[in-house]
């Protein structure tokens, strides 16, 4: 669920799918969210992202968390 800055609220379903060989050291993917309830509801927003492990994780120490970062503007229908 997103909570909106005016209160209201969206429910959403997420799909997450790689663009990137498998194993590769800085994934790309392809993030699609279809709003289903709520605020928005019928609207589907995709972008494309970068994930990457910090320094070190999984190698000399445990993975704690993932970094995102969008590589391409986030569009709306």
């Amino acid at each position: 669920m997103i909570k909106w800055n005016n209160n209201k609220t969206s429910n959403v379903a997420t799909t997450l799918t790689s663009l990137s060989n498998p194993g590769s050291a800085s994934a790309q993917l392809k993030l699609v969210t279809k709003f289903v309830k709520g605020l928005f509801v019928g609207h589907t927003s995709t972008t494309t992202i970068k994930a990457s492990a910090p320094s070190g994780s999984c190698t000399s120490k445990g993975l704690s968390r993932f970094n995102f970062v969008n590589t391409a503007p986030i569009t709306s229908k």
